[in-house]
């Protein structure tokens, strides 16, 4: 009892601190068996900590619904562990189809300042078409069978019809009168109707984008009928007879007169007066052939010239579309 009592005096405190240890211990391990149990693994329905070889990411709900940590291998704006897309950044690598680029215009939009390819503006300017008429009355000589270099008034009148197609303009002329008398009234020429409907000619000229004092470039026609190239006979008026049949009054005898026209007509200098109104000069010379003549049996070449190079020339564009009856009605 002595030796017990000397030995155990000392030790007792020590061994009761070895006591205390040991159950601070067991306390530590039983509160880290209660925490595995609750939630050691990820897929339990309790709250534990995340396991790394899960893969959850940017804090979405892992599988079981409960919040994960985010993985920070796993690129922003995917779908972890069964949970909700995240969309707090955009994936670059996917355009947003549903807001149109506003700085790229959408092709399938004409620019309303671009003018259509297909359309039919024509060149800026001045609107030539329409119907233009003028009237010119000179001095000449007349040389035909019986009749040779003889004074005479020239009497005629032209329509000429512009349109426009494209970047061109057409014009198309005809003579809706052409009289000639000499001045001792020996001779009286009187075209008819169904012959001055075969004299017209078309010709084409780039729109020029004509302007009011400026020039208008009016193209030169050449009409020819009741020849053909060569020069021989071509029933145009289809009578039956050579040429084109023209009633004419030869010393008071009245004859028809089987003949062949050709016909040049330019205008070298023509100003836009304003724009119904067209002034300037034109060139005309007429030349033929009387193949025969009814009576008479007349032969010969026609020749009907100006006094002057050049006449003056006016031509008056008039509303709407208007003929050549119209125009030289009474």
């Amino acid at each position: 009892m002595r030796w017990l009592r000397s030995r155990s005096a000392p030790t007792l405190p020590i061994l009761l601190i070895a006591m205390l240890a040991a159950c601070g211990d067991d306390d530590a391990s039983s509160d880290d068996s209660s925490n595995d149990d609750g939630g050691g693994s990820v897929a339990d329905a309790g709250g534990g900590s995340p396991d790394a070889a899960a893969g959850d990411d940017d804090g979405g709900p892992v599988a079981d619904g409960s919040p994960g940590t985010p993985d920070a291998a796993t690129p922003d704006g995917g779908t972890t562990d069964g949970g909700a897309p995240d969309a707090g950044t955009p994936d670059a690598s996917t355009p947003d189809a549903s807001t149109p680029d506003a700085g790229t215009p959408d092709a399938s939009t004409p620019d309303a300042g671009t003018p259509d390819a297909g359309g039919d503006a024509g060149t800026p300017g001045v609107d030539l078409t329409g119907t233009w008429v003028s009237s010119v009355t000179t001095q000449g000589t007349i040389t035909v069978p019986l009749f040779e270099n003889q004074p005479a008034t020239i009497d005629l009148t032209l329509r000429i019809a512009v349109t426009r197609s494209g970047g061109t303009l057409q014009n198309h002329v005809e003579v809706c009168r052409l009289n000639t008398v000499t001045d001792d009234q020996g001779l009286l020429i009187d075209f008819p109707t169904p012959v001055l409907a075969l004299l017209t000619d078309d010709q084409s000229i780039p729109d020029p984008g004509v302007v009011v004092g400026g020039p208008v470039p009016i193209p030169a026609f050449s009409i020819v009928v009741g020849q053909d190239a060569q020069g021989n006979p071509t029933d145009d008026d289809n009578n039956g007879q050579p040429g084109v049949t023209i009633p004419a009054i030869v010393l008071g005898t009245p004859i028809a007169a089987h003949s062949s026209l050709q016909i040049a007509l330019s205008f070298p200098g023509v100003t836009l007066v304003d724009e119904n109104t067209q002034m300037g000069t034109s060139s005309f010379t007429t030349n033929g052939s009387v193949f025969d003549t009814d009576p008479l049996d007349l032969m010969g070449s026609i020749s009907v010239t100006p006094a002057s190079p050049t006449t003056p020339f006016t031509a008056t564009r008039l509303p709407g579309d208007v003929s050549c009856s119209e125009i030289t009605a009474p």
